[in-house]
């Protein structure tokens, strides 16, 4: 099964794709220009499902330890009625006898 940021990278996949093997020597990004010196930066840039996928992943994070939290308590206190339950039924087997 793919993480949640896995399937949203899987998601944009066929949307963006990075050029591989380019022979481009400027480049013209968000109103800045890049020369042969700087378009490295261009090219090592992640792709924005990268980011997205990044971006989730660290949110994500978090809100499931929050509802691991949250839940923590209730299953505590159902492990203890199981064993309060187990406990009753042990002690009428044993009178019973």
């Amino acid at each position: 099964m793919y993480a949640g940021h896995e399937r949203l990278a899987f998601f944009f996949h066929t949307e963006e794709k990075k050029l591989d093997g380019n022979d481009f020597t400027d480049a013209v990004f968000e109103g800045k220009f890049y020369g042969p010196d700087e378009f490295e930066a261009l090219e090592t840039m992640p792709t924005r499902a990268e980011i997205y996928a990044k971006m989730l992943g660290a949110l994500q994070s978090p809100a499931m330890g929050l509802v691991g939290t949250l839940q923590a308590p209730a299953r505590d206190v159902v492990m203890v009625l199981k064993a309060y339950v187990k406990k009753l039924e042990e002690e009428s087997g044993g009178e019973g006898q």
